[in-house]
């Protein structure tokens, strides 16, 4: 028998769509970090004002989706994904500010808006993808977790040579493919799960959360996946977003910067989606266990001998195994208990857990001004290293759970 043809229509032209949506998305958020030291030298900016502005559109990118999360829960059709697309590409107007006085708060409320765009288009897009029930959930969310890690990683890339190329005026080229999401998503068919009548969910105190079947997903209680998250997306963040500048410290080029960046998250994505292959079969919690355990010492490893250009290949592998861990544990919170609707979970588990990890980001840049980056970049494996502790404490992979943090 044929299989039917693809099309844009059905469940996997829908994800891709989703996908490649998020990918985008995650481009225009995450391209600051890359192209930073253009802007410093454009507009006459120190450090501490530059992690200013990387605060500003990581809060924005993860705040706005906590205070959104919980709008339109029983609307079917997307709003603020293709709004998002939208206020996201305000970036690309970075080409047209003058440099000099008030410059750097006009920057800011660039940044800000950039930030919402970015933040109101994420919850959509996630209940989106569940709406895609033809596709198991493990498998569905990895595949779009990934494209925002290749999103993350390759757009930033791409925009580092655009930029390096024709400076500020390179990022207009992002303009494009912002119009043919949009049209695609307005087009597509593309429809939002729709959230549970209150008192449908699960409320057990006690979940067995041994799998009875191959492949069966494990039920674990959501702020403990929330807590847990926190120091992933914390290490990650810190090093995305200083990494490049340390990079050019050393004499390495912006291109190289953005190519660095591209292969932690390219690392991570595809971490993210073998990993999510291999939770289809396996227990979801020992894998986010052995990435932990196995990334970590690659990471100390590349920062130790980050002065040479073949240690990249070191972040890579740390990608992979780090970068991994976080889409699980936001494909475990899709089933989690003792926590909030649909929407707020993810809208906590992306820009909640990413909000935070924004204010830990300030901090830390403040300190690398007046000490070095390269002192604070080796504060991402540790965070890491407590990921792996709260994980061997928290994710065992069989027996009963209890609700709470007790």
């Amino acid at each position: 028998m044929r299989s039917p043809p693809f099309s844009l229509s059905s469940a996997w032209g829908k994800l891709l769509t989703l996908t490649v949506t998020h990918a985008l998305v995650d481009s225009l958020g995450g391209l600051l970090p890359v192209i930073l030291p253009v802007v410093r030298q454009r507009f006459g900016l120190g450090l501490a004002q530059a992690v200013v502005m990387l605060t500003v559109i990581n809060l924005a990118s993860n705040v706005f989706q906590v205070l959104t999360g919980h709008l339109r829960p029983h609307a079917s059709r997307p709003l603020f994904l293709p709004v998002g697309l939208v206020l996201g590409g305000s970036i690309c107007s970075l080409a047209f500010l003058p440099a000099g006085a008030g410059a750097f708060t006009i920057l800011l409320l660039v940044v800000l808006v950039t930030g919402m765009g970015v933040a109101v288009a994420h919850p959509e897009a996630l209940r989106a993808v569940h709406a895609l029930e033809a596709i198991p959930a493990r498998i569905s969310t990895p595949v779009f977790m990934t494209g925002g890690f290749f999103g993350y990683a390759v757009g930033a890339w791409i925009c580092s040579l655009l930029v390096g190329r024709w400076g500020l005026f390179g990022l207009l080229a992002l303009l494009l493919p912002v119009v043919v999401m949009v049209l695609l998503i307005l087009t597509g068919g593309i429809r939002l799960a729709v959230e549970p009548a209150p008192g449908t969910e699960l409320d057990e105190s006690v979940v067995d959360t041994a799998p009875t079947t191959a492949g069966a997903a494990p039920v674990m209680p959501f702020w403990r996946l929330f807590i847990l998250a926190l120091p992933t997306t914390a290490g990650a963040a810190l090093l995305v977003s200083l990494l490049p500048t340390r990079l050019h410290e050393l004499g390495f080029s912006l291109g190289f910067g953005g190519f660095s960046s591209m292969l932690f998250g390219a690392g991570g994505a595809v971490g993210a989606l073998l990993l999510g292959v291999l939770a289809h079969r396996h227990d979801t919690r020992t894998g986010i266990r052995c990435m932990l355990m196995l990334g970590l010492p690659l990471l100390v490893a590349y920062l130790l001998l980050i002065r040479h250009p073949a240690a990249a290949a070191l972040l890579a592998g740390a990608g992979f195994c780090l970068g991994s861990v976080y889409s699980q544990l936001v494909a475990l919170a899709r089933n989690a208990v003792d926590g909030p609707q649909l929407g707020m979970r993810m809208a906590w588990m992306v820009g909640g857990a990413w909000g935070v990890a924004s204010l830990a980001l300030l901090a830390q840049g403040q300190l690398a001004a007046v000490t070095s980056v390269q002192l604070v970049l080796h504060a991402s494996w540790i965070s890491y290293a407590l990921a792996l502790l709260l994980a061997w404490t928290w994710l065992r992979p069989s027996g009963k759970v209890r609700l709470g943090f007790s």
